[in-house]
């Protein structure tokens, strides 16, 4: 299973990849290669950044320039990757989010699965902040994994030790959600 995002405004993603890109060439991680004409308003070095990505994180082809003119959606995990190789915040693309779904993806009749990535998808659809016990349930309804409140209890405080979720406490269970999503909670 891949997750992937569609974004608010296309020319700030194309902003974002060219801001990356200009990062990773004055670091000397990338090499600009002048092989791209620019007939749209886009920024230098897409082509080379697709090529980087493709290369480092063992895909078949990224094409970013399809992406930002087709308004397709961009895997997370390379804005995850941009955002940790480049030194930008979460926060920042969070902002920019319209939607995120799943696509998934066989390999050898089985489907690829990721609880952490499960995780973040359900807390993306959410409307609200979510106790362990809710978790569990739409954990179950969303995609059959059958597991405990202690157990799904566990893994949120793992993923809130890990920045990935904000945790508000309350008498009773504690509520979850994603960092940047904190108006889900209504206390």
């Amino acid at each position: 299973m891949q997750f992937f995002l569609k974004f608010k405004d296309y020319g700030w993603l194309a902003r974002f990849f060219g801001e990356c890109f200009e990062y990773l060439y004055k670091h000397g991680e990338i090499k600009f290669v002048e092989r791209e004409r620019s007939e749209r308003k886009l920024p230098r070095g897409l082509w080379s950044l697709s090529r980087y990505l493709t290369k480092k994180l063992s895909y078949s082809e990224i094409g970013l320039r399809i992406n930002i003119a087709k308004k397709q959606g961009v895997s997370l995990l390379i804005i995850t990757f941009l955002i940790k190789s480049c030194a930008r915040s979460y926060d920042e693309v969070q902002g920019q989010v319209d939607d995120m779904y799943a696509r998934f993806k066989r390999s050898r009749g089985v489907v690829i699965e990721n609880f952490g990535m499960k995780t973040i998808y359900i807390f993306h659809k959410s409307e609200k902040a979510l106790a362990p016990h809710e978790f569990a349930r739409l954990l179950k309804s969303e995609f059959a994994d059958d597991i405990s409140t202690s157990h799904a209890d566990a893994n949120l405080y793992a993923l809130f030790r890990g920045d990935y979720l904000l945790k508000h406490d309350r008498i009773g269970a504690p509520y979850y959600t994603l960092r940047g999503e904190e108006y889900k909670f209504r206390g």
